[in-house]
């Protein structure tokens, strides 16, 4: 495999994203559970006037849905998974998301450093820092507090006086090499 570096990674927006498609699977759970409990066992409910009102109208056919849900004793809970439906009907799945999709998702969110010239550059700021920071240490005077000016990837640490990576602004100029 390719070596690659990971830059950053949005891991609040992915475990969001995977939180609701977990979710959306719960509720999919819901409604064909809800059916099943009202008599209809589905694998899935691409549509509810198609999927499910005809099952409802077979007991009394030329009779209207209410007059059928009525006869049967499930109209309350009938229109209530039917208004549960109706709200969720963009957020319901079927299938349970597998491990791989989860992980697909969390990729989705991460930015590597993967071309030679990217991690030379990772590398290298790393490298200028650890290396100023080690003249420092052994009592060469570094005047950390003009890191900055060395170039916008580069900060002096707060409390110690140490030079340190600006990671933001390396990956922002790791990602705009090619």
């Amino acid at each position: 495999m390719k070596k690659r570096i990971l830059l950053s990674e949005n891991a609040t927006v992915a475990n969001s994203v995977i939180a609701q498609k977990q979710n959306n699977f719960v509720n999919g759970k819901k409604v064909l559970s809800g059916l099943k409990g009202l008599g209809l066992s589905l694998d899935i409910v691409n549509d509810w006037k198609e999927d499910v009102e005809p099952h409802f109208l077979k007991q009394f056919p030329g009779s209207t849905l209410d007059f059928n849900l009525d006869a049967k004793g499930i109209k309350a809970e009938y229109n209530e998974l039917a208004a549960f439906y109706k709200t969720n009907r963009g957020n319901l799945t079927y299938d349970e998301p597998t491990a791989e999709e989860l992980e697909a998702v969390r990729e989705s969110y991460r930015q590597y450093a993967e071309s030679e010239k990217q991690i030379e550059a990772y590398q290298l700021a790393h490298d200028v820092v650890n290396g100023l920071n080690r003249l420092k240490d052994l009592g060469v005077h570094i005047e950390a507090y003009y890191a900055i000016n060395l170039s916008p990837i580069f900060v002096q640490e707060s409390r110690g006086g140490a030079i340190e990576v600006y990671t933001k602004n390396l990956n922002d100029a790791v990602l705009n090499l090619k």
